[in-house]
This record gives C-alpha cells, structure tokens and sequence, in this order.
C-alpha cells in the first residue's frame, strides 16, 4: 500500500477503473457538476472546505511527514547511495571520513 492509503494496490487499480467508467457518462458528469455548484452557493460549506484544507496543509508539514518522507527515501536508495550519503554527513558533522 502507498503511504496514507486506505486500499490496498488492486483495490485502488479497481476504484480508479470505476470511477473512469462512470465519468466517461455525460450526465454522471453533469449531476456531479450540478451537486457541487449546489453544495458550493452554501458559504458554511465554502468555510468548512477552507477549514479543513487548511488543517490538512498544515498536517501534510509536520516534522512526523518530513521524518517518514526521508525515511521512505533512505529505505529507496542504493546501499552506495546510502554510503555516500553518510560519508558526507560524517564530514560535515565532525571531520570524521570513510574508509
């Protein structure tokens, strides 16, 4: 699974297959276009959504995402990237080198 995913891949392959069916309708289309300007005329929607996504900017930021984002890109990298990498760290934190 993708980090931050509910589904696993195929479940994910098969909401994406379903949701492309259905949006290749017009009128599936047209009634979502329709519910959304709808919902949208309401301004404690409007609010909400700007709420929330203000929250979710905010949580997208934090030190734990930052962590877990170096983290998935250290367990991503060549062992020799990784070595290379802490050569260099160790240089610029205290002089020390690398055999």
């Amino acid at each position: 699974m993708r980090p931050g995913s509910h589904h696993s891949p195929e479940a994910c392959a098969r909401i994406s297959r379903a949701v492309r069916r259905a949006m290749a309708s017009p009128d599936v289309r047209r009634k979502i276009s329709e519910r959304t300007k709808a919902a949208m005329a309401d301004p404690a929607v409007r609010e909400k959504i700007s709420n929330r996504t203000k929250e979710g900017m905010v949580k997208a930021y934090t030190p734990d995402r930052e962590l877990a984002d170096l983290t998935h890109a250290w367990n991503a990298a060549r062992p020799s990237v990784r070595q290379s990498f802490l050569a260099q760290f160790l240089v610029r934190i205290g002089g020390l080198q690398l055999g």
